[in-house]
């Protein structure tokens, strides 16, 4: 980058300026500023949704037809981490349209979501607000 802007200011009274400093210290990472931990806490978080997503195979409680269970939940991270994946013609898809375009009730949908947002403690801004399957059960 510091290399394209010398060339273009070049003869302009521009000085050398260290780019890369700028961003080390802005924080946007390269593979170099990476360590072994930071890759072992990545593996970590991927496995994790993983065993979530692929639950169904290997739980006790067997489900019919687990692949489709896994594709639900492999639609619903999807979804929940990032719903502007789910874009068309720069509209973000709500889940009812996500539902709808994969042939589901949204209400089943709904359920995986559910299920990742209360084990991941995430949730996007288009569950804040909704939630009558996402209520805290009362205490007795």
């Amino acid at each position: 980058m510091s290399e394209e802007l010398n060339e273009q200011f070049e003869g302009h009274g521009h000085a050398d300026f260290d780019w890369d400093e700028l961003s080390r210290r802005l924080g946007e990472a390269t593979d170099n500023d990476l360590e072994d931990v930071d890759f072992v806490r990545i593996r970590k978080a991927i496995l994790t949704l993983l065993e979530w997503m692929i639950e169904p195979v290997v739980s006790k409680r067997k489900r019919k037809r687990p692949a489709f269970v896994i594709s639900r939940r492999a639609v619903a991270l999807a979804w929940v981490m990032c719903p502007e994946l789910f874009s068309t013609q720069n509209k973000t898809s709500s889940l009812s349209d996500v539902a709808r375009a994969l042939k589901l009730h949204k209400a089943v949908l709904s359920e995986e979501t559910s299920a990742f947002s209360k084990q991941f403690k995430f949730r996007n801004q288009f569950q804040i607000g909704h939630g009558w399957n996402f209520k805290k059960k009362p205490k007795k």
